[in-house]
């Protein structure tokens, strides 16, 4: 796969909006993954669609070319859902397994269909318009009758509400033979299945508890559409109770509420300790678990929901972000609502003479990037002259120069003024913990550098710290196959007002950096050697170590440290999506010289994302 560091669209104000599809593509990922990834997340997104592609990473089948199984069903809402779904969990706990406890409650409007994942968003968007102009209104006055029998106990629509119901049925599926899908129109009574295939003995159990559901009680239906993986149809679904680390070469490693496919001939018995094989829903992966870790569950619960009921449309363009400028004094006091003076009037939080014995590091990614939120940038924020012009209020008021021109930025993004506040926030929250810091060690990218320097503004000690620049602290050169970027110079970010420790002796230097082939053991023994020589200078003084770099330097400068093995390329495609912007990961040294990990006392800077608006789309 092409390295997730590659590229996308910049979508400005006079051009077409960019679909999450040619955002995926110009980042980097193969096509046909990234059609598969958004319909496996129900195109909600490049976000979520993005954590599929990195956890699929090592899936044996995201090659493979098939279409995933829709289905369209009527949904309960209201004190009648509530109803069933009591009765649904009731009789899962006193009864044994049926073959109703594998769906939610619902209504079946048709038999299941394919769809090409390249066709599918389409298809779905207009399915979801002619629900939008449709009258709906008889939805909400379904009638119901219970049926019971010793083989099926269900709900059957009664011969009105079931021509309704129909009639809805026979105009999507006018619309989807409209896209060359052929299904055949439903021609059975239409049902709601409360149990079937069940032990003799549950029946008088499961006929006294559909007695007791109240089929009178306000009920709204909402059509939905579903789709599942047609691989896995055949297997049963299992939740992992735990999160199982893989300890031979055979065995699946699970994360906890992971889903698990088990094939549907095998046997699987909690109470006993066993191993079964099973694929893992959440990488694809498959391998042995053990049987007492797992509970079964519905099928339904690894279904995708597409929200055709979603008035507001599907999402097609989702971002993330990051930012670039240094906070001035004002905009400190505004965010922090304080009425004390400048950043330069405000005492350090480094107490002379006062240093810790058992050290820190606080290993931290950096914040929000303009390319990841804004895709390729550069060529719409350039005028004929060179002169950059701000697109978007979260993009850099002013840029750096560097002596590589406007398409250095292309490769060394900046950040987004979001990620700049990120990192400040970050600062002043170390701050309020009393985290003490000593010594700076930056990543020579320039996002890092700049999270480096707001996160010393909001400790306040930006001038007494310099920060010392280590190319060593980069990323995986196997994302870079034609060579590191062209970072700033020192004498170039000096002048561009970071405190930047020019007399620093890199432990690595740029032009060491050549082995674009590098593996993965490669990565950690680099991230291993550096963390270890960063202790080494500054063990004399000591002091806490703050390391700002990219994602996977919180795992490369510390799994080793810890005592742990490298981890594999796979591993490493699993936990990336779990380190977001402005993560920090802190260690502190125990009497024994020890490193183990604490908890870093900050919180988390969450926030949703807020699309570029566009007047037009109010009609006015």
């Amino acid at each position: 796969m092409q390295s997730p560091r590659a590229k996308s669209v910049f979508s400005g104000r006079t051009q077409e909006p960019i679909s999450d599809r040619e955002k995926l593509i110009s980042m980097g990922f193969e096509p046909n993954r990234v059609s598969k990834a958004l319909a496996a997340t129900g195109f909600k997104g490049v976000s979520l669609a993005t954590d599929w592609l990195f956890n699929h990473a090592g899936d044996p089948n995201i090659d493979r070319q098939y279409s995933r199984e829709y289905y369209i069903y009527g949904i309960p809402t209201g004190e009648l859902a509530a109803c069933l779904n009591e009765f649904w969990n009731t009789s899962k706990q006193i009864c044994s397994w049926n073959g109703g406890h594998d769906h939610f409650p619902h209504l079946t409007l048709g038999p299941p269909f394919k769809i090409p994942d390249t066709k599918a968003e389409e298809v779905i968007v207009k399915i979801k318009e002619s629900l939008n102009v449709s009258d709906l209104s008889f939805l909400s006055n379904i009638k119901l009758e219970k049926y019971i029998s010793l083989n099926y106990i269900g709900l059957f629509l009664s011969n009105e509400s079931c021509r309704f119901l129909k009639n809805l049925a026979n105009n999507l599926i006018n619309i989807l033979a409209d896209e060359g899908i052929e299904i055949e129109k439903p021609d059975k009574p239409m049902h709601l299945t409360l149990a079937y295939k069940f032990n003799a003995d549950d029946f008088e159990k499961l006929k006294t508890l559909v007695e007791m559901i109240n089929i009178d009680l306000s009920c709204h239906w909402k059509i939905e559409m579903y789709s599942r993986d047609p691989l896995f149809s055949s297997c049963k679904v299992y939740k992992s109770l735990h999160t199982l680390r893989a300890t031979t070469s055979n065995q699946l490693e699970i994360q906890k509420e992971d889903f698990i496919y088990i094939d549907q001939e095998k046997f699987v018995d909690p109470s006993m300790d066993h191993w079964i094989e099973g694929t893992s829903w959440l990488s694809g992966l498959s391998g042995q678990v053990p049987s007492k870790h797992l509970m079964r569950t519905a099928t339904t619960a690894v279904w995708t929901c597409y929200n055709l009921s979603d008035k507001r449309g599907t999402n097609t363009s989702i971002s993330s972000a990051s930012p670039r400028v240094t906070l001035t004094s004002d905009e400190k006091k505004h965010l922090s609502g304080s009425q004390e003076s400048g950043l330069e009037d405000t005492q350090s939080c480094i107490q002379t003479g006062d240093i810790p014995y058992n050290r820190e590091i606080h290993v931290m990614r950096h914040g929000e990037r303009v390319d990841f939120t804004f895709g390729n940038w550069v060529p719409y924020c350039f005028d004929g002259n060179g002169q950059y012009i701000r697109k978007d209020l979260n993009m850099p008021k002013h840029l750096p120069y560097r002596s590589g021109g406007n398409q250095a930025f292309s490769h060394d993004t900046p950040l987004t003024n979001i990620g700049i506040l990120q990192a400040h926030l970050t600062g002043e929250a170390m701050k309020e913990n009393k985290n003490e810091i000593h010594h700076v060690f930056v990543s020579p990218s320039l996002r890092c550098v700049e999270t480096a320097h707001n996160v010393l503004c909001g400790l306040e000690i930006q001038n007494s710290i310099a920060m010392n620049i280590e190319p060593g602290l980069f990323e995986w050169l196997s994302w870079y196959p034609s060579g590191v970027p062209d970072w700033m110079t020192e004498s170039e970010l000096i002048a561009s007002g970071f405190n930047i420790e020019a007399k620093y002796e890199p432990i690595i230097k740029k032009d060491e950096l050549e082995n674009t082939k590098e593996n993965i053991e490669e990565f950690y023994r680099r991230g291993y050697h550096v963390i270890s020589e960063i202790l080494s200078k500054t063990e004399e003084r000591g002091g806490n170590i703050l390391l700002v770099g990219h994602s996977l330097t919180l795992d490369v400068c510390s799994r080793l440290l810890l005592g742990k093995q490298p981890r594999s390329s796979k591993e490493i495609y699993r936990i990336l999506p779990n380190i977001h912007y402005c993560s920090i990961l802190s260690m502190r040294q125990s009497k024994s010289k020890e490193w183990m990990v604490k908890e870093s006392g900050s919180l988390s800077v969450t926030h949703g994302s807020n699309m570029q608006f566009d007047p037009t789309k109010l009609g006015l």
